[in-house]
Parts: structure tokens; sequence; C-alpha cells
């Protein structure tokens, strides 16, 4: 998803076409610790990847939408398709700054 980097800090990000950060995806921003740190000790992860890292079924029925909404914010990001797995991400630098001060 392409974010206007320029939005990020104002709590509200908003996507290069204009579109608005759903308010449906706040609640899942206190998962953000939680999977956070869990992805930070994977180079690269799938949905699945930190599924199986997840011992809270709380975290893990939150995942997805947990992803979407850190995708929004730029705490992770897509890496180029590998076609030998399904779509992979990583943590950012910004999604490392926060779990700094979320730790």
């Amino acid at each position: 998803m392409a974010v206007d980097l320029s939005t990020l800090d104002s709590g509200t990000p908003r996507s290069l076409d204009g579109r608005v950060y759903p308010e449906k995806f706040r609640p899942f921003e206190a998962f953000d610790e939680e999977m956070l740190s869990r992805a930070a000790n994977l180079p690269k992860f799938t949905f699945d990847d930190l599924a199986a890292e997840l011992d809270n079924w709380k975290a893990l029925h939150a995942l997805g939408h947990w992803m979407t909404s850190a995708e929004w914010r730029v705490l992770i990001e897509r890496v180029p398709p590998d076609p030998q797995r399904p779509w992979t991400y990583r943590v950012t630098q910004r999604g490392h700054d926060l779990l700094k001060t979320l730790s």
C-alpha cells in the first residue's frame, strides 16, 4: 500500500490516492508491542510465520487486522514477492523505533 509519508504523524495516515486510515483498525493498535516484538525477531515473515510465534489467542485472532493496521502505519512493509512464498513482510525502521518506545 502506498502511504503518504507526510501524514504518518498526524494520527490519521492517508494513502497516496486519498484513502484515510480506517477507524475500525484503531483497537488493533493495542497489539503493537506484542506483535512487533515477535515480528522483529524474524528477518522476513508471512502471516503464518507470525501466527506460529503467538501464544495469546486474542493476538492470534487479531493478527490479520493488526497486520493491515501496521501496514497502514508503516510499521511493517511487504517485501518483493518470492514465488516460493506467500506475501512476505518485514518490520520497518519506524516499527523498530516504536517498539523501543513501547518496551
